[in-house]
């Protein structure tokens, strides 16, 4: 029998380094592509057009613009969007694109660009159009290359659609856009940066910008930066179990977050994650329910709902399983890109091993092991790996009964800040 996680395997560190690299990458020509598997039709075919022109638009100098597109290059591309049955909220905005080849240089041509991308973005935000969105947030923060703010953006939607490689580009170039102009990008950028060190186990180099946001935020009264640093030092902590660390850091992310602030949602999932991890699955259940409730979009509610089931099966509450895992695996369905999916799969059949239900372990550490591969996750293959295994080999899967690394003081400490934290989501949900 193992515990919940297994071990994992060795961590890697890489140099912590800030120059930005490049922020278009080879594949960025396929970026149609997502369009065109988001968008059906002229839209899409039109839209993808105009994102190729842009790009090219942006990467060529103004002397040779007019060798690139073409004397009546403007004309043939307005006629197309003129003829096309198209959706009519980004008409305007494509005519822009397409008319912007008779401008070939100026800043008046830039804004009318970066007006018309913004429209776009916007629209496909609104059309649940995630790789669309983060394609035309790209050409925004290209038209404006010296906004740090912009290049948020780009980093942030990345993350969410789990492009780390090109999230960490640019939470990079936000860091060196931001230096010394921007305080509040500045320490957003770091803190960006750091959950991508996070991601790619470069524990040192994520503690090391973590701790450089916290201290940009105290010096400059950035409260919400400091929540959020506090926060991500909660998670360095657990992964070396440092336990008195962890919940002073979380009990100060609680404080400065305060009790409506959308990240306290996300900080008590953390927290009762880390329980289940240590095993104390009673004192995480209150909390990790009261989490899920709030979380409106399918991937947070699959993963929450995936713990939860957890939980449920190694302290042997089967109805409270069964629901949460029904639940769960019809969030998977409804799930938007692959964000995590790969984790909350994994979750998922560990709880069914914990119950001995092995067809369905395997069927969800099978799902697991190919969105892990899709995704690049190798920790995450790996032990999806050994949770195939375990399933074929019908082993009972159990977590510990108690938090073993807690002593007395830490126990209570630990349940008074669960106390704290479901009490701050109930005041927040009123």
């Amino acid at each position: 029998m193992t515990d919940f996680p297994p071990e994992r395997p060795p961590r890697r560190s890489r140099p912590n380094h800030l120059a930005a690299p490049p922020l278009t990458q080879p594949q960025a020509a396929f970026e149609g592509l997502d369009i065109l598997a988001e968008i059906d039709g002229p839209t899409g075919v039109l839209l993808a057009g105009a994102l190729r022109d842009v790009m090219l638009w942006v990467e060529t100098a103004p002397a040779g613009r007019a060798a690139v597109f073409g004397v009546d290059a403007a004309e043939h591309r307005l006629g197309l969007v003129r003829a096309a049955e198209i959706d009519g909220s980004v008409r305007g905005p494509l005519s822009t694109l397409a008319g912007m080849t008779g401008e070939l240089e100026g800043g008046g041509a830039s804004q009318s660009l970066l007006r018309a991308c913004q429209e776009i973005e916007s629209w496909a935000d609104l059309q649940g159009a995630p790789a669309t969105r983060l394609a035309f947030a790209q050409a925004c923060a290209l038209l404006q290359p010296h906004d740090a703010k912009a290049a948020l953006v780009v980093a942030r939607l990345a993350r969410d659609l789990g492009e780390d490689a090109r999230a960490e580009s640019w939470f990079r170039h936000a860091v060196r856009l931001s230096r010394n102009r921007d305080r509040e990008s500045y320490g957003w950028a770091f803190v960006g940066l750091g959950v991508m060190f996070m991601r790619v186990g470069n524990i040192p180099g994520a503690y090391a910008v973590m701790v450089r946001a916290l201290r940009h935020a105290e010096r400059n009264r950035l409260r919400e930066i400091v929540g959020a640093s506090h926060h991500h030092l909660f998670r360095l902590a657990t992964e070396s179990n440092r336990l008195r660390e962890a919940y002073a850091h979380a009990r100060t992310a609680l404080e400065a977050y305060g009790k409506t602030h959308p990240r306290l949602r996300d900080l008590a999932g953390d927290v009762g994650r880390f329980w289940v991890h240590l095993g104390a699955f009673r004192r995480a259940l209150p909390v990790l329910e009261a989490v899920v409730n709030g979380y409106p979009d399918p991937n947070g509610r699959a993963m929450g709902l995936s713990i939860i089931a957890y939980a449920a099966a190694a302290a042997g509450e089967v109805t409270r399983f069964e629901s949460a895992r029904d639940a769960a695996e019809a969030c998977c369905k409804e799930a938007v890109g692959r964000n995590r999916l790969a984790e909350t799969e994994l979750l998922l059949a560990w709880a069914n091993l914990a119950m001995g239900d092995w067809n369905r372990a395997e069927i969800a550490a099978g799902r697991s092991y190919e969105l892990a591969i899709a995704n690049g996750e190798a920790e995450n293959r790996l032990l999806a790996e050994a949770a195939l295994k375990q399933a074929r080999s019908q082993e009972t899967r159990s977590g510990n009964s108690a938090a073993q690394s807690e002593n007395p003081d830490l126990t209570r400490q630990a349940d008074r800040l669960a106390q704290e934290l479901v009490n701050a989501l109930a005041a927040e949900s009123e």
